[in-house]
């Protein structure tokens, strides 16, 4: 092979190099995404299905063995020498559901509030603040809800938030953070309490 075209082929090798770890990256964050939805809904459908009240302790055993189940998910963590409840944000919140009309029977429009909500770093759904309604298609957020969850009963709700690190260029780029929830109705109970002397219930 000439020397020219040798020179031509090794001038491509960077950029070669540099699409192969944006892929790398691309995909790694297309699974994490995914992982962090599967996280959000199996916790949701661990707390929905109850038959009776939660402990404080199960709400946080399940925090805990939903995410051992997805070590993917705590790669990012490990690698900071952190743990994953400083890391990411995990919060899993029961919300009540009541007419905006006392006495309404049929079509009715209904307001949200927060009966009990724990997180793992301390970002809890808020008290005193009643959820809002936001469109079915924006992000998720601990303030509102989407506005087809608005109905009769209650919800269980997952929100976590997650900062993704890429593995390559880390020193480059900052951590992009996503945001995942889940809403589940109770399957066996109308509501979901919390039993807890450590704090989570809302007045």
């Amino acid at each position: 092979m000439p020397a020219w075209q040798l020179l031509k082929q090794r001038s491509f090798l960077p950029f070669l190099l540099l699409c192969l770890l944006a892929g790398f990256e691309t995909v790694r964050y297309i699974n994490m995404t995914r992982q962090m939805t599967i996280v959000a809904n199996s916790l949701a459908s661990m707390l929905s299905t109850r038959t009776s009240a939660a402990q404080f302790n199960d709400v946080v055993f399940a925090m805990n063995s939903t995410l051992v189940t997805f070590p993917q998910v705590l790669g990012d963590p490990a690698r900071g020498g952190t743990t994953w409840y400083q890391y990411m944000s995990l919060t899993a919140s029961s919300i009540l559901f009541s007419p905006t009309v006392n006495g309404c029977t049929s079509g009715c429009t209904y307001k949200a509030k927060v009966d009990w909500s724990l997180s793992s770093a301390g970002n809890t759904r808020s008290c005193s603040v009643a959820p809002a309604s936001a469109s079915d298609t924006a992000a998720p957020t601990l303030a509102t809800l989407p506005s087809d969850v608005f109905t009769a009963g209650s919800l269980i709700v997952v929100d976590i938030t997650y900062p993704f690190v890429p593995i390559f260029g880390s020193t480059f780029f900052k951590p992009i953070t996503f945001r995942r929830s889940a809403y589940l109705q109770p399957r066996y109970l109308a509501k979901i309490p919390l039993v807890s002397s450590s704090g989570g219930n809302c007045p």
